[in-house]
């Protein structure tokens, strides 16, 4: 794997043997080097301007079949509340629907498309009592609320991106809500379930403190066997975070980390291998604590695997790799792909414009873009997605013409 302005070799050259003359080491490294510097390629395929067609992208996309991207912004749009939009093949974007807030909900968050072709997604705001929707757009393009949270114990303010089960059935996670007798004075958070009717029922809700997380977010994974896997923000033995397991047919709970402070801290969602191994990324800490990372570090990749154990495949340990990662998509071969918002050799701020970078399963890492906060935007966010090819799709939610945010490829 490459990055601009480097080579990441993924296999060691030193690994030549002696009795290989130093003319055929020279003659394998040439030969590797023109296989390896064959570089990406960046594309922006949508610039935002603010105005109707939406500003400030964010939690990534996700694409048909078609090859049409599917995404939203938490501002610009008809009344400046957010977008669900479109862009096509040939980079067209068109706008499926404006919030309006109120009732209509505001600042959408996640899209995901059911078996009938409806897209799904959520609103952090808005909604009857103000503390988020969740909202369906039919083939039609009819926008309707399927479910309005009312803060109290159904939840408030869902970030998480949905999930889908075989039956129809979605899941998600509500920052705050739920028990109001934990240490939260707006509650700490719930994971709930929407049937096919869409009725709601709140399957677990966090206590914090010691034992049980608080706030979750972040990506949310679910099994063959119907169980969900996440993350919070906050709880757990060192009050850093947890990754949790949520049995979606009794809503049971357990805690399958806890002791973050060790590593890292605020974990922000989990993907899950086919045995059982979750892969997520902590925006901070990091056992290095590098140049531009401050004390509270520029965070990690790990892997928790099956048998509990907590694995740091990567630490951010200087900023211009990265800093405060957030998601990761998952390969075929078990490679890694994210974004992290800031660092990198940017000059949008002290902690730089963001990222694009790649783990593989032995923790070696490989910068695939640096954002520079011009024309190829700043701050990336959510999850990328990847195409059969193997190029990766995203956005980054400020830079660009305008300023107001990017859709971007990585060809590689």
């Amino acid at each position: 794997m490459t990055s601009r302005g480097r080579t990441q070799a993924w296999i060691s050259v030193t690994s030549v043997r002696a009795g290989g003359s130093t003319l055929a080491l020279a003659i394998l490294w040439v030969l590797f080097a023109v296989q390896t510097t064959q570089a990406q390629t960046f594309t922006i395929l949508h610039n935002f301007t603010g105005g109707a067609d939406g500003s400030e992208p964010v939690t990534g996309l996700f694409r048909d079949g078609g090859g049409n991207l599917y995404g939203t912004t938490i501002a610009g749009g008809t009344f400046n509340l957010g977008t669900v939009f479109k862009i096509d093949k040939r980079g067209q974007e068109t706008i499926l629907h404006s919030f309006a807030g109120g009732a209509d909900g505001a600042s959408p968050r996640s899209l995901l498309r059911d078996h009938e072709g409806n897209l799904l997604g959520v609103t952090l705001a808005g909604g009857t009592a103000e503390a988020g929707t969740v909202f369906k757009i039919d083939k039609t393009g009819l926008e309707t609320v399927v479910h309005a949270f009312t803060g109290g114990a159904d939840g408030a303010a869902p970030s998480s991106p949905l999930v889908l089960d075989k039956t129809g059935n979605l899941y998600g996670s509500a920052v705050t809500g739920g028990d109001f007798t934990c240490n939260a004075p707006y509650g700490c958070g719930v994971v709930f379930k929407i049937d096919s009717s869409g009725n709601e029922t709140v399957l677990y809700a966090f206590t914090g403190g010691i034992g049980d997380g608080s706030f979750p977010s972040g990506n949310l994974a679910l099994d063959n066997k119907g169980i969900l896997y996440g993350t919070t923000n906050a709880g757990g033995s060192m009050s850093d975070g947890t990754i949790f397991a949520v049995n979606t047919a009794d809503g049971a709970e357990r805690l399958l980390f806890q002791d973050f402070g060790k590593y890292a801290f605020q974990p922000s969602g989990v993907i899950r291998d086919g045995k059982g191994n979750l892969y997520g990324t902590t925006r901070f800490g990091g056992i290095l604590h590098g140049p531009g990372c401050q004390s509270f570090g520029c965070g990690t990749v790990f892997e928790l695997q099956a048998n509990g154990y907590l694995h740091v495949l990567h630490n951010f340990s200087k900023a211009t790799e990265g800093a405060f990662p957030e998601g990761l998509l998952r390969d075929k071969t078990g490679n890694l792909y994210g974004v992290a918002v800031g660092g990198g050799t940017g000059g949008c701020r002290a902690m730089g414009c963001g990222t694009v970078f790649a783990v593989d399963p032995t923790g070696d890492f490989a910068l695939l873009h640096t954002f520079t906060g011009g024309a190829d935007g700043a701050s990336p966010e959510g999850v990328l997605i990847r195409d059969a090819q193997g190029n990766l799709y995203g956005i980054a939610g400020q830079g660009g013409t305008s300023n107001k945010g990017v859709v971007f490829e990585i060809t590689p």
